[in-house]
């Protein structure tokens, strides 16, 4: 029985967001590590700080809007858009990010 439940056993993962602040009557989570995505126009690596929530959310969307600036540069920004368990969005932002070269 030993051995089985230690072939059961998953190694802790570290949570997406952690308590960062609390005061009176409210509390600020922030996330663990920076969001990675891929420009889907040019396949550059983005990274994003994420912003402090005054609570966890339970889903995030990242659309990543690449923009020309001449001569032949890019820059890139994150539409962020977070979600609470029934739903409400908790924020909606639009951040510039870093651009990276390594592969996702």
């Amino acid at each position: 029985m030993a051995g089985r439940r230690s072939a059961d056993q998953h190694p802790a993962q570290t949570p997406p967001f952690r308590l960062a602040q609390r005061g009176d009557g409210f509390e600020a989570y922030e996330a663990t590590a920076p969001v990675a995505a891929r420009c889907p126009a040019c396949g550059a690596m983005v990274s994003v700080e994420m912003p402090r929530f005054a609570e966890p959310p339970v889903r995030l969307d990242l659309t990543v809007v690449h923009e020309t600036i001449p001569p032949d540069r890019a820059r890139h920004m994150v539409d962020l858009q977070s979600f609470s368990a029934t739903g409400r969005v908790l924020l909606t932002s639009r951040m510039f990010v870093r651009t990276g070269t390594e592969p996702m």
